[in-house]
C-alpha cells in the first residue's frame, strides 16, 4: 500500500482538525509543516475557538516574534490578527489577562458570531466602562464570563 503524503490530505478533514487546537498550534507548529497545511490554517472554521491562555508565555512569545520576524511581540496585535483568521465565525472567545480595550472593540467588530465571551479577571474599570456598548455587537452572545 503506498504511503499518503501530507499535502494530499482532504482539507476539510484538516480544517476539521486544525480548528481543534490550541491558538499557538495553530500559528506556530501547523503552518510550517506543508503548503496545503499552511493552507488550511488560513480557513476561518480553523479560528473558531478563540481561547488565549490567561498568561501569554515568554516562550511563545519569543516563537511568535523569531517565527513572524515581528519587531517586538504586542498582545492586542496578536489578538487582532487572530480575530481577522476568523474572518467573522469566531463563536468562543477567552481573552488573555494582558487584553486593552482596543482587543475588546477588536473582537466586538470581528466576532460578529460570538456566543461565548470569557474576560480576564485583571480588568481596570477604564476597560470595563465599555462593555455595554460593545455588547449590542454581540446578537448571539450567550454567556459571558468575567474572570477564569
Amino acid at each position: 500500500m503506498a504511503e499518503r503524503k501530507l499535502e494530499e490530505l482532504n482539507m476539510d478533514c484538516l480544517v476539521n482538525v486544525f480548528g481543534r487546537l490550541e491558538i499557538e498550534s495553530l500559528l506556530l507548529g501547523v503552518p510550517f509543516i506543508c503548503k496545503s497545511w499552511y493552507n488550511a490554517t488560513l480557513n476561518p472554521l480553523c479560528w473558531q475557538h478563540l481561547d488565549f491562555p490567561c498568561e501569554i508565555s515568554d516562550s511563545f512569545k519569543s516563537r511568535l516574534v523569531d517565527e513572524y520576524r515581528l519587531q517586538k511581540f504586542d498582545a492586542t496585535g496578536l489578538i487582532k490578527f487572530v480575530v481577522n483568521r476568523s474572518g467573522g465565525k469566531a463563536v468562543s472567545l477567552v481573552l488573555p489577562s494582558c487584553s486593552k480595550k482596543e482587543a475588546f472593540i477588536c473582537a466586538a467588530e470581528g466576532c460578529p458570531a460570538l456566543k461565548f465571551l470569557t474576560l480576564p479577571d485583571d480588568l481596570h474599570w477604564g476597560e470595563l466602562h465599555i462593555l455595554p456598548s460593545l455588547m449590542s455587537k454581540w446578537k448571539n452572545l450567550l454567556m459571558l464570563r468575567l474572570g477564569s
